[in-house]
């Protein structure tokens, strides 16, 4: 397993890369990291769970979690990673919990170029990532609860 010093301990860390046909060995970092698959299929393992990214679906992966990536067939990714300090109030509401994870629909309508055009606002990005995790929140469930609850599970209002 990998630990990413310069993924976890920069304060404003913000990183985009697209990727053809990742493979990424089990890593950990103090960052979110979110995935959207735009063609192929790729998997995604947290801990000891893998899911099914394809075109549509994403995942935010939550600081921390050691996870790693795996390309069964061509794909295309997008990644984003990016320090707490971007979504300090989202964060302070999960950072203490854990959570198993879940797919959600991702449309992506602008926002990766948004997040990928270096003249973009750090308010239009700010509210880009807030977006990412709303729709991640929705699938979110506390180890031990049993199903999701759109948001409210995790102490947000």
């Amino acid at each position: 397993m990998l630990f990413e010093t310069k993924r976890s301990l920069q304060k404003n860390y913000f990183y985009t890369q697209t990727e053809r046909d990742i493979d990424f060995v089990g890593h950990v970092h103090m960052s979110y990291e979110f995935v959207t698959v735009t063609e192929g299929r790729l998997e995604c393992s947290v801990y000891d769970r893998t899911y099914t990214l394809t075109p549509g679906k994403a995942m935010l992966i939550l600081p921390n979690h050691v996870h790693r990536y795996e390309s069964p067939e061509h794909n295309r990714s997008f990644i984003c990673i990016f320090s707490p300090d971007y979504i300090q109030e989202f964060h302070d509401g999960i950072k203490f919990d854990s959570y198993t994870y879940s797919v959600f629909d991702w449309t992506d309508e602008g926002r990766i170029a948004a997040l990928t055009d270096e003249k973009t606002d750090k308010f239009i990005r700010k509210a880009v990532l807030y977006q990412i995790c709303s729709r991640a929140a929705s699938g979110l469930v506390r180890m031990g609860e049993k199903n999701g609850g759109g948001g409210n599970h995790l102490g947000i209002s």
